[in-house]
C-alpha cells in the first residue's frame, strides 16, 4: 500500500513539471550580420504604398537587412544567386539574393495577421453574420515589377465556412 501511494504521488508530481509553458530559445549566430544602410531600399519601398500589417513590414525589414556576403556559403569569386529562407512562427519569407546581396525576388506567406481596414470593413459589410476565422497573406515580389498581394480569408457562420481570395 505504501508503494502504491508513493507511486501515485510521484506520478502526480511528474505531471506538474510538464504543465508549464514552453520557453522560446534562439541561438544567435555571431557571423550573421545585418546591414544598417540597406541596398534593398527598392524592396522596402515597394510596400510603403500599401496598407499592410506592421508585423509583416518588420519581418520584411529584417529580410531586407540580411547581408548574404557574411554567410559562409557566399563565394566572392563565383557570381551566383542565393536563396535564403526566413521563418518566424507561422510566417515565411523566401528571398532570392543576387551576388551583390540585392533581393531579386521574394515569396512570402503570413498567417493569422490583421487585414487592412478597407478589406475587413468591405468583408463585414458584404458578408453580414459571418465572422473572420482565419487570414493568410501571400506576397510575391519580383524586382522591377509591381508587388502581388493576395489575402485568403476564411469566414465562419455556425457550422458553415467560406473562403475568399482577395487580391490587392
Amino acid at each position: 500500500m505504501k508503494t502504491l501511494v508513493l507511486g501515485l504521488l510521484f506520478l502526480g508530481l511528474t505531471n506538474l513539471t510538464f504543465s508549464q509553458n514552453e520557453l522560446a530559445y534562439t541561438k544567435v549566430n555571431s557571423k550573421t550580420t545585418f546591414k544598417t544602410a540597406t541596398i534593398n531600399s527598392a524592396f522596402i519601398n515597394s510596400f510603403t504604398s500599401t496598407d499592410i500589417s506592421k508585423r509583416i513590414l518588420s519581418f520584411q525589414k529584417t529580410a531586407a537587412d540580411y547581408d548574404i556576403t557574411t554567410n559562409p556559403v557566399y563565394r566572392p569569386n563565383n557570381p551566383s544567386t542565393y536563396t535564403v529562407v526566413f521563418k518566424e512562427a507561422n510566417n515565411l519569407i523566401e528571398n532570392l539574393y543576387s551576388h551583390s546581396g540585392e533581393i531579386l525576388s521574394s515569396n512570402q506567406t503570413f498567417t493569422d495577421i490583421r487585414l487592412p481596414y478597407n478589406i475587413s470593413s468591405k468583408i463585414t459589410m458584404e458578408h453580414q453574420g459571418w465572422a473572420i476565422n482565419h487570414v493568410e497573406c501571400h506576397i510575391a515580389y519580383t524586382q522591377g515589377e509591381p508587388v502581388n498581394i493576395v489575402y485568403k480569408v476564411k469566414l465562419k457562420n455556425g457550422d458553415q465556412t467560406k473562403t475568399l481570395r482577395i487580391a490587392e
